[in-house]
């Protein structure tokens, strides 16, 4: 009798949550009709679609992993604090702040990174699991602390330094989520995949909007990143890109700017280069070498003289941690060095041509940072806050205001947070690639191959960060995610070299 009833139960209860669950979402489809744009919508339709996939998935926590690093190609978000402080009136008041940070902003990548991380959140809380926490976070704790002091005191708008303070403790926050998180060889397998089709979908996007004559001055994805009529049109704003060359067909792909996409190259080429060395067979290695070859392209596309100047430093940098790492033979590393002085030297020309280009443009950023050095004498102890003005960033010309921005993010960062706050926040990373140079040699597979490429990438985006600034959403989720995989990645090297020691000391008492 109890089994029948409880048979007779199941199909009624199946049928009211179905009922339930038509209610909610007619309900929700109502109201993001009503509240949020249209693309919106559609992107949270195919976030339930990925979360009913999610439960039939076995391995889900690599399964949204996937998800998480393959989101980071679209800087998609909604601002949470207009009503604080409207974009556009800080625009015609003293133009973008530094960092591009105008309000509290849900991206998809923080939907999706709380989705993956909520079991394990509950786990904490219910005393199942300890919370990991690396040695360096304590560096970081230390800018974010110093950071908020000097935004406090010397911000020139306290919403956006506080703003621009909560975006970078949320990074945090990824790195510490990540450590926590990533512990077995099918998620960074899930990642690495994940960066390999990115890099397929952008390279494949900016050279397609390209040859469809869509460039910085008509962005395709426009109407994801701008939200009200009065924002900044999809036009070239900035002075530094005025000039008698600045109509030049520069592809972004799905990045509202060709830098954000060039930095976006940067941190996914790495890592298909490691696949290409590391591949074995001639199938594979057609495979990677085309993805490659087709991210070269898409790069060049971009007209990005700092992101070519960064990828060709990286690739430097990435040979010699290779060789150090024991990923690549000593006869390989020779060919491929052959290989690499072959195929500079033919594209000398082709390279040259690019980095001439546009020359009023790259005169003119020379004489933006003299004016930001001023900006930084009034503070030259603390900065100026987050999030600051780093110049008087308008400027009339031809009756049209032009924006000015600093092109070099080491300065940028200087200017907000002062010598201790810049010392502070590159000493994180910097010993975050430490790790990784102390535990690629004893790392496996996947392991070495994500170790040598991120830091490659890091050693990318350090060069390309003197000519460019480092803004977006997407670029820093990257720079954070590669930080949590190289902690996670290192720890479990060391957590496999504590179980084999004892093995290795018997094997060598008999």
């Amino acid at each position: 009798m109890t089994i029948q009833a409880v048979n007779r139960a199941g199909p009624l209860a199946g049928s009211l949550a179905i009922i339930i669950i038509g209610v909610l979402v007619a309900a929700a489809t109502v109201l993001a009709l009503t509240l949020f744009r249209p693309v919106l919508f559609v992107l949270a339709l195919g976030g339930l679609v990925l979360l009913i996939l999610a439960l039939v998935i076995p391995d889900r926590k690599a399964y949204w992993m996937f998800l998480l690093v393959l989101s980071m190609l679209f800087d998609v978000g909604k601002r949470l604090t207009t009503w604080i402080v409207e974009p556009w009136e800080v625009m015609q008041v003293s133009g973008p702040p530094s960092s591009g940070t105008f309000s509290l902003d849900l991206f998809s990548t923080d939907i999706i990174l709380f989705a993956m991380l909520l079991p394990w959140l509950i786990r904490l809380s219910l005393r199942q699991e300890r919370l990991y926490f690396p040695k360096v976070g304590y560096v970081f704790l230390l800018y974010l602390a110093w950071a908020l002091i000097a935004s406090l005191i010397n911000a020139q708008s306290f919403y956006l330094s506080i703003f621009e303070w909560c975006r970078q403790a949320a990074y945090f926050l990824y790195f510490v989520c990540i450590v926590n998180n990533v512990s077995t060889r099918s998620q960074l397998r899930a990642a690495i995949l994940a960066l390999l089709i990115g890099l397929v979908i952008e390279a494949g996007t900016v050279i397609a909007f390209f040859q469809a004559e869509i460039g910085t001055e008509t962005s395709a994805f426009s109407g994801l990143y701008r939200e009200t009529e009065h924002q900044v049109a999809a036009t070239t704003h900035y002075e530094s890109e005025s000039g008698e060359e600045k109509h030049t067909k520069r592809s972004a792909g799905t990045f509202v700017h060709p830098s954000q996409a060039a930095y976006y190259f940067e941190f996914t080429m790495a890592i298909a280069l490691a696949c290409l060395i590391a591949a074995r067979g001639a199938t594979l290695r057609l495979l990677f070498g085309a993805i490659y070859a087709g991210g070269l392209l898409a790069i060049y596309l971009t007209f990005s003289r700092s992101g070519l100047v960064g990828l060709i430093f990286g690739i430097i940098v990435f040979f010699a941690v290779a060789r150090r790492a024991g990923l690549v033979s000593r006869q390989l590393f020779a060919r491929c060095l052959v290989i690499f002085i072959t195929c500079l030297t033919l594209s000398a020309p082709v390279l040259i041509n690019s980095l001439l280009s546009r020359p009023q443009a790259a005169t003119y950023r020379l004489e933006l940072l003299a004016d930001s050095l001023e900006t930084y004498r009034q503070h030259p102890l603390a900065g100026s806050g987050l999030a600051a003005v780093v110049i008087d960033a308008r400027k009339k010309v031809d009756n049209k205001v032009r924006f000015r921005a600093i092109h070099n993010q080491y300065l940028v960062l200087l200017t907000e947070v002062g010598p201790l706050g810049l010392l502070l926040f590159y000493a994180f990373f910097w010993q975050v690639a430490k790790t990784a140079f102390r535990r690629m040699r004893a790392a496996k597979a996947e392991m070495k191959l994500l170790l040598v490429g991120a830091v490659a990438a890091f050693a990318s985006i350090a060069m390309h960060n003197l000519g460019d600034g480092f803004g977006g959403h997407a670029n820093a989720a990257m720079l954070w995610l590669y930080a949590g995989l190289i902690v996670a990645v290192a720890r479990q090297v060391q957590g496999e070299r504590a179980l084999s020691a004892p093995v290795l000391a018997m094997a060598a008492a008999r």
